[in-house]
């Protein structure tokens, strides 16, 4: 993961809250569109001072989420960059098999497959833009023609 410092504060042990929040903005945009990154004090820490989470699916959504203490600011951006870092394989994977499955189900419905049909079962721009690989892992699935979703690029 590459890191823009030239817009970025640097990792201290000591940083203002306007520099926390820059990295969480900047951590929680890797992430996409639903993911949420937190830094906080944490006084009372079983493993450090400051308490750091990433949510890949939200904030109300534990599906994919991680959590630690660390001993100060610059080591809990670093925890949490580099466990987005290490999950995009895994991530994209997974929303390539249930994009898959979407894709089949709807085929079966409606004898076709559309983007308002994936949007309207939850899937975001992000997720649609992998609807090619989606395509051939629900040919694969299925184990039958290819599969297509009409309307995207």
């Amino acid at each position: 993961m590459t890191t823009d410092t030239a817009t970025l504060p640097a990792l201290a042990e000591a940083m203002t809250a306007r520099d926390i929040i820059a990295w969480e903005n900047h951590l929680s945009i890797t992430l996409g569109s639903k993911g949420v990154v937190s830094f906080a004090p944490s006084s009372n820490g079983p493993k450090g001072d400051v308490y750091w989470s990433v949510s890949p699916n939200g904030i109300c959504n534990d599906y994919g989420r991680a959590y630690d203490w660390a001993p100060n600011w610059s080591s809990a951006i670093l925890a949490a960059q580099t466990f987005i870092a290490n999950r995009p394989k895994v991530e994209r994977n997974a929303t390539i098999r249930k994009l898959a499955l979407a894709i089949i189900e709807l085929t079966d419905e409606n004898g076709k497959c559309t983007v308002h049909d994936l949007r309207a079962k939850g899937f975001d721009a992000d997720e649609i833009a992998l609807h090619a690989e989606a395509c051939v892992r629900a040919g694969e699935m299925a184990n039958c023609s290819p599969f297509t979703v009409e309307g995207a690029p």
